[in-house]
């Protein structure tokens, strides 16, 4: 299906590739109502690192395997959305709002907990 085109509920269909692009620049991420093809994955984009001093309770309690987190400047909105692929949002640090409200995760294997930042709404429905 060509970028731009519609899936079979209507929903306008964007390339995961569209979203890492913006998240790279540090652009807003802003959709509703789409579904994102393919896997928004951070380790596919390059972006700043910051270490965490006090790591070694993420890692001895939460299970991070990294006292170096991603650095996430744009503010993400998915939502009434559908996302088929995986998320991989893990070890991230995220500085502006993000929010999945209504966005139904496709693939059971998507890594989005253990988010670190103040804005993050979750309202996620993970199949």
């Amino acid at each position: 299906m060509a970028e731009g085109t519609q899936d079979m509920q209507g929903l306008r269909e964007v390339p995961a590739s569209e979203i890492l692009a913006k998240i790279e620049k540090g652009e807003p991420v802003e959709y509703d109502g789409v579904n994102v093809k393919g896997d928004l994955d951070l380790a596919q984009i390059n972006l700043p690192k910051r270490a965490i001093e006090e790591a070694y309770w993420l890692i001895e309690y939460l299970g991070h395997g990294s006292d170096e987190y991603n650095v996430i400047k744009s503010p993400i909105k998915i939502i009434n959305s559908q996302i088929d692929g995986t998320v991989e949002f893990g070890n991230a640090i995220f500085e502006e709002d993000i929010t999945f409200y209504g966005t139904e995760f496709l693939k059971p294997n998507s890594k989005i907990r253990y988010l670190i930042g103040e804005h993050i709404s979750q309202d996620l429905n993970l199949k």
